[in-house]
């Protein structure tokens, strides 16, 4: 007999703490909701769209996120800059990583469209920089000289891609554009750059930082043998090599912030991603890659946009 109340004891204890949590789920919807939506994003299926100059970084990111979530699958559909944002403002993406925000028309556009109210988020600092053959005589180049030469001269100023981040800094910071019916020379390939840098020994290379910032990569160093990382001078006649320090005082005058821009309901991948990307273990990646972290240094950045 003991045995047989000690048992009905445990049922009739089970049956009511069952009945308990119902009544709570139901008393509290709220709570499962956000339940549900926070498992968003840890499961599923989503496609990003983001500038190719970014792709060593994305993938890192892309590789740790859907390691810690393996139910997760992310596809990156690498676009230059100006396609990656045109097609994310009309809807197409719901994630674009690039090296600008939406302007005031295209926040409009895309609203109007999908009625989400848009996220902007920094998440590194990045910057466009200049090579040269290493047989150019010359290790600085001011931003004078740019602005009045850079499409003056075909096949001098050598783009990594026609409308991409490092087209749209050189053009922004110098408040610059291609004049009409102008060719724009670029060299998607860089190991091609490399060669034509090396057959034109005054030509300058426009590309990301983070392809020549690993210092200890073998590759980097065989690409050092055959080009040099050119200095600037700045508006106030100061001559600054592209550095993480230089990045961050405003002193080097072609940085960029390098933005994860969301349009996604709820708490999803997209969100879980870009929350992922500003954590510590995120900021970590952006560090391994020789990029500057924003989060890390986020009031040590600053950034001078007034155009020369």
């Amino acid at each position: 007999m003991k045995n047989i109340t000690l048992l009905i004891g445990f049922a009739t204890v089970v049956t009511f703490s069952s009945c308990h949590k119902d009544s709570e789920k139901k008393a509290n919807p709220k709570e499962e909701k956000s339940s549900i939506e926070k498992a968003g994003h840890t499961q599923g299926e989503i496609t990003f769209v983001a500038d190719p100059t970014y792709k060593n970084i994305v993938d890192a990111w892309v590789a740790t996120y859907t390691n810690d979530y393996p139910k997760v699958k992310i596809k990156v559909d690498y676009q230059v800059e100006d396609l990656a944002v045109k097609n994310f403002y009309e809807g197409k993406y719901p994630i674009a990583i690039v090296g600008k925000e939406l302007d005031e028309a295209q926040k409009s556009y895309l609203f109007n469209k999908t009625t989400i109210k848009y996220a902007p988020s920094p998440i590194a600092l990045d910057a466009t920089i200049l090579i040269t053959s290493i047989d150019n005589p010359i290790d600085s180049i001011s931003e004078n000289t740019l602005k009045n030469d850079i499409y003056k001269e075909t096949n001098k100023y050598v783009f990594d891609r026609a409308n991409s981040s490092n087209f749209n800094t050189i053009n922004t910071k110098l408040n610059t554009k291609v004049p009409t019916g102008q060719k724009v020379t670029s060299i998607e390939d860089f190991d091609q750059m490399i060669e034509f840098l090396q057959k034109s020994k005054n030509a300058v290379g426009v590309i990301g930082y983070n392809v020549l910032s690993d210092k200890d990569s073998k590759k980097v160093q065989e690409y050092l043998t055959k080009i040099k990382i050119l200095k600037l001078v700045n508006k106030e006649s100061k001559t600054v090599e592209p550095s993480l320090e230089n990045f961050r005082n405003g002193s080097y005058p072609f940085t960029r912030f390098v933005y994860i821009l969301k349009n996604e309901k709820g708490f999803g991948i997209g969100a879980g991603f870009t929350r992922f990307a500003g954590s510590q273990q995120g900021q970590l990646i952006v560090k391994k890659e020789e990029m500057q972290p924003y989060y890390l240094y986020k009031r040590e950045i600053i950034l001078n946009s007034n155009p020369i």
